[in-house]
């Protein structure tokens, strides 16, 4: 018998697999392989501000202080580097905006996040200054995924095939899939899948697009951020994004998206550009933009944890630690994140 089965290994379930393996116990994950979910196209972006309405997002803060402890810890464990924690720079157009930022750094909450204002030299960025982010950086989402898909098949840990609730069972020992028994199952999958363990859940999905180009000439190496971000990949690669759509929720991209996505580049940078892949996924957004994490009102050892959209490299290491302690000591959860705040 194992302590837990996680099924699905997106961000959540990889964050969620990492913090029960430090706490000691058991584990096996499934997750279908797929090439694009939304998981592997995310910016895998993180900072403590909504850049576009210049406030904190929720528990930044405590999200961060998590952050680099848990990612810095599964490079340990893999091998392998996929966190840059590097400022982001947000565009500042003209002297308003730049008064606007310097004022936010005087207010106390801001104090910790608004960076140095610096002048722009790269000739290529469409602004004179810019600001950054202080507590920001990014994890290459799709890479991290991969590494510790790599350690839990080391430890004979990995699945990669489909489940559906109907093959979960009930037993007197756990629950049981195919011959194994768990005490513990966590549903990880993202937004689409009704599942009978869990009352209704308020998923509101957005479809993201992003584009990955050539640059030769732009040579920038943070990530700059207008009204979308153009991010550094490396020998010359950018990827761009991302698009907010609520239509056709699926993984085809789409001509709209795509100028969208040339606009956004040709408002933060003056360089020559060839778009090398045009990517699509659906974000499992709430309605109330928080996450949905807890334990099924009808299963004491059945647990969610989901819902983060597109901020899940931000939340996802806190959140873990919430719901593990919850499970392990009866800490509460925030109440904001419940998965039951809806049912009443």
């Amino acid at each position: 018998m194992k302590d837990a089965l996680i099924i699905g290994q997106g961000i959540a379930g990889t964050v969620i697999s990492y913090e029960l393996i430090k706490r000691g116990w058991s584990v096996d994950v499934i997750d279908k392989y797929k090439p694009l979910t939304a998981s592997k196209i995310a910016s895998g972006l993180y900072n403590p501000l909504v850049l576009k309405r210049r406030r904190v997002v929720w528990q930044a803060p405590i999200m961060l202080e998590h952050v680099l402890d848990t990612y810095r810890g599964m490079e340990e464990l893999t091998g392998r580097s996929f966190l840059q924690h590097k400022p982001v720079w947000e565009v500042l157009p003209d002297p308003g905006t730049e008064n606007d930022w310097a004022n936010l750094a005087d207010q106390p909450k801001f104090a910790d996040m608004i960076g140095d204002i610096k002048k722009v030299v790269n000739p290529h960025i469409r602004a004179k200054s810019i600001g950054e982010v202080a507590g920001s950086g990014k994890v290459a989402v799709e890479e991290m995924i991969s590494a510790w898909s790599e350690y839990l098949s080391t430890q004979s840990s990995h699945y990669d095939t489909y489940v559906k609730p109907s093959e979960i069972v009930e037993t007197t020992d756990g629950w049981k899939w195919k011959e194994n028994i768990y005490k513990h199952v966590f549903w990880c999958e993202g937004y689409s899948q009704d599942n009978p363990f869990f009352p209704p859940l308020p998923f509101s999905p957005t479809k993201g697009e992003v584009m990955i180009v050539k640059a030769s000439d732009l040579k920038l190496e943070h990530i700059l951020h207008g009204n979308m971000f153009i991010m550094p990949l490396g020998e010359d690669r950018y990827k761009v994004g991302a698009t907010y759509a609520w239509d056709a929720l699926d993984d085809k991209p789409s001509r709209e998206g795509l100028e969208k996505l040339i606009e956004a580049w040709e408002k933060l940078v003056d360089c020559k550009f060839e778009v090398e892949e045009h990517l699509a996924g659906v974000r499992p957004n709430v309605k109330d933009r928080k996450p949905l994490i807890g334990t099924s009102p009808k299963h004491s050892r059945i647990h969610l944890f989901n819902g983060m959209g597109s901020r899940g490299i931000l939340m996802a290491p806190w959140l873990a630690k919430r719901l593990v302690d919850q499970i392990i000591d009866g800490t509460p959860i925030p109440p904001e994140t419940d998965l039951n705040r809806f049912s009443g």
